[in-house]
C-alpha cells in the first residue's frame, strides 16, 4: 500500500509538472511600445527618410523602393500594434521633476508612427485593404495612449499621431469594402469627442507651478528663492532674466525683493491667481469647441498683469484649443465620409443629405457640417479653417 501511495504522489507530481502555467497578459502597453521602439530603425538617408514622411503624410503615392526600410521595422510595428490594443498605459513619467521632466519617448514615438502610416499605404496598395485599415486605427490607439501621459507637450503628439490616422482612413474610404467601413465606424465612433480629456493635461503644468512657488518660499533669502525660479524657468545666464528683471517685470520694487515676508506674499498670491485662472482654461478644455475656443480666446486677451507666474508658465491656451478642435474635426469628418461611403455602397448611389446619419457636429460652429456636391464626389465641409485660413474639408471621391 505504501509503495502504491508513493506511486501515485509521484505520477500526481509529474501530471501537475506537465500542466502549463498561467500566461501572463501584459497590460501596460508602453511596455510594448519600448520594445518597438527598442529594435524600430529608421533610414538613415535624410532622402528616405523624407520619402517616407511624404508617403505617410499622403503628400505622395506608395513607393515600392521604401518597402525594405518597412521590412527592416517588421518586428517594431508588430510590438506596436499589439501594444496598441490594450488599454492602459504608463510610460512612468518622474512627474517630481517638474521642468526637468524628462520625455524620451515623444521623438520615437513619433518616428514610430510616421513608419506605421507608410505602412498603411504599402498595405492598401498591395490590396491588403483590412490590415492598412487596421494599422492606421493602430496608430491613433496609439495617439490616444500618449495623451494618457497628463502633460501638455504629449497630448499635442498625440494629437498629430491621432489625426495622421483619421486622415489616411478618410484619404482611402471610397476605396472600402463593408466591413473596413463598419469597423472605422465602429472604433472611431467609440473615441470620446475631442479625442480624450484635455482639461487634465493641464494638471501637470498647474503641478510644476505651485513646485516651484514652494521652492521660492522654503529658501531662507528670498533672493536665493527668486534666483532658483529664474533657474527652474530656463531664463537665468546669457543675457536672460535677472532678479531685478524680474522685479521689474512683476511690478514689484527692487527693494522689496530683499524683504522675505514681502516676497512670500506676492508668490503666494501670484499662484492663487495662476490657479484660478487655470482652473478657468481647464473648464474652457472641456467645453465643446464653439464654446471653448471664445472662452480661451478671452482669458488669452485679459492677460498676465503683474503676475509673474501667468506671464512665464501659462501655455498658449488659445493655441491649445485649437489644436483639440482641429482633432475633433478630423474625427467628426472622417465619420461623415465613412457614413457617405456605406450609404453609397448600401444604396448603390450618393446620399444627398446628411440627415438621418447622427455624425458629430461641427467644433466650429456646433452644426452640422455642409454637404456639398464636389468635382469627383462629395464632401463635407467646416466652418473652421487650419493655420493657412483654408476651410476644413473632407471627400468622398468617386
Amino acid at each position: 500500500m505504501k509503495r502504491t501511495l508513493i506511486v501515485l504522489g509521484l505520477v500526481a507530481c509529474a501530471a501537475a509538472a506537465e500542466e502549463p502555467a498561467a500566461v501572463r497578459r501584459p497590460t501596460n502597453a508602453a511596455l510594448g511600445y519600448w520594445r518597438a521602439f527598442a529594435v524600430m530603425k529608421e533610414p538613415d538617408d535624410a532622402a528616405r527618410l523624407d520619402a517616407l514622411r511624404a508617403v505617410a503624410e499622403g503628400q505622395a503615392p506608395w513607393d515600392p523602393s521604401l518597402a525594405d526600410d518597412l521590412s527592416a521595422n517588421a518586428d517594431a510595428l508588430a510590438e506596436m500594434r499589439r501594444a496598441s490594443r490594450l488599454a492602459e498605459c504608463d510610460f512612468g513619467l518622474n512627474m517630481e521633476d517638474g521642468f526637468s521632466l524628462l520625455l524620451p519617448h515623444l521623438a520615437k514615438a513619433r518616428s514610430l508612427a510616421r513608419l506605421n502610416a507608410a505602412d498603411g499605404e504599402r498595405l492598401f496598395a498591395g490590396g491588403r485593404k483590412a490590415e492598412a485599415v487596421e494599422a492606421w486605427l493602430a496608430g491613433v490607439r496609439f495617439g490616444a495612449h500618449l495623451s494618457q501621459d497628463q502633460v501638455l507637450i504629449s497630448h499635442l503628439i498625440a494629437k498629430v499621431l491621432a489625426t495622421s490616422g483619421f486622415r489616411a482612413l478618410t484619404r482611402h474610404a471610397a476605396a472600402l469594402e463593408g466591413p473596413e467601413l463598419a469597423k472605422i465606424a465602429e472604433e472611431v465612433g467609440a473615441i470620446p469627442a475631442y479625442g480624450w480629456d484635455w482639461g487634465v493635461a493641464l494638471e501637470g503644468e498647474r503641478r510644476c507651478a505651485g513646485d516651484v512657488v514652494r521652492s521660492i518660499l522654503a529658501e531662507k533669502d528670498p533672493v536665493d528663492g527668486i534666483r532658483k525660479f529664474v533657474s527652474i524657468i530656463g531664463t537665468d545666464g546669457g543675457g536672460g532674466l535677472s532678479v531685478e528683471d524680474l522685479a521689474e517685470q512683476a511690478g514689484v520694487p527692487v527693494a522689496d525683493v530683499k524683504d522675505a515676508g514681502k516676497v512670500r506674499e506676492y508668490f503666494e498670491r501670484a499662484l492663487r491667481e495662476y490657479d484660478a485662472m487655470l482652473d478657468r482654461v481647464e473648464a474652457a478644455m472641456r467645453m465643446p469647441g464653439w464654446e471653448g475656443i471664445p472662452e480661451l480666446t478671452k482669458i488669452g486677451e485679459e492677460g498676465a498683469g503683474k503676475n509673474v507666474l501667468i506671464q512665464l508658465l501659462m501655455p498658449a491656451t488659445t493655441g491649445v484649443g485649437r489644436a483639440r478642435a482641429e482633432l475633433e474635426v478630423e474625427r467628426a469628418g472622417l465619420l461623415g465620409v465613412v457614413a457617405l461611403a456605406r450609404h453609397r455602397l448600401e444604396k448603390g448611389q450618393d446620399s444627398a443629405t446628411l440627415a438621418g446619419m447622427d455624425l458629430p457636429l461641427d467644433p466650429f460652429s456646433g452644426k452640422p457640417f455642409e454637404l456639398r456636391v464636389a468635382k469627383d464626389g462629395l464632401a463635407l465641409w467646416s466652418a473652421g479653417s487650419d493655420g493657412t485660413g483654408r476651410p476644413y474639408s473632407f471627400e468622398l471621391k468617386r
